[in-house]
């Protein structure tokens, strides 16, 4: 149950250029897809790891079939929240998501995107690194939201950020998405 809610950031008029989440639950009325956590990668190939770090949740209204379409509010929330762990035990969290509604706009006034890399090193510890911040384009680009995902051994692993920036965003570069 949520103790506490606040504002964190507010856009309004957002064009996303890709939203490659992953629906968690349908709901009555949004539904909710996940950023980050154990087993999410942005790349095809599905790179999963069992440590991580940052998960978050969007929240969206339900029957969107495609976000990329359209212009829409976005909101960045934190909020404390009291739960019951496995053991039974009570903790209170603080955690952070965002919430998207359509927009009363008409034209586009930020550009939101996913973007990410990965590494990966051999035994005799040579490897590749492919990181996104090096080949974004945009001087003006806010990073809201980021993940990151490692094998237990720590040879490979992915990492991925939540952007946005008020003209449209611009990636080049070997193994990046976009």
């Amino acid at each position: 149950m949520a103790k506490r809610r606040e504002l964190l950031k507010e856009f309004k008029g957002v064009k996303f250029e890709s939203f490659p989440l992953v629906l968690e639950k349908r709901g009555k009325n949004t539904d909710i897809y996940i950023f980050g956590g154990k087993y999410f990668s942005i790349f095809p190939n599905n790179w999963k790891g069992v440590c991580y770090e940052g998960r978050y949740r969007f929240h969206i209204p339900s029957g969107v079939e495609d976000i990329t379409e359209g212009i829409w509010d976005l909101k960045k929330m934190k909020e404390k929240v009291s739960i019951v762990d496995a053991r039974g035990e009570r903790l209170e969290l603080e955690r952070e998501y965002f919430t998207i509604y359509p927009s009363e706009l008409d034209e586009e006034k930020f550009y939101a995107d996913f973007i990410g890399g990965y590494r990966k090193t051999t035994l005799s510890g040579v490897g590749r690194d492919r990181n996104y911040s090096e080949y974004t384009k945009n001087k003006d680009v806010l990073v809201l939201a980021t993940t990151s995902n490692n094998c237990r051994s720590g040879r490979y692993g992915s990492f991925a950020s939540f952007v946005i920036s008020s003209s449209p965003i611009v990636i080049e570069g070997e193994g990046v998405k976009w």
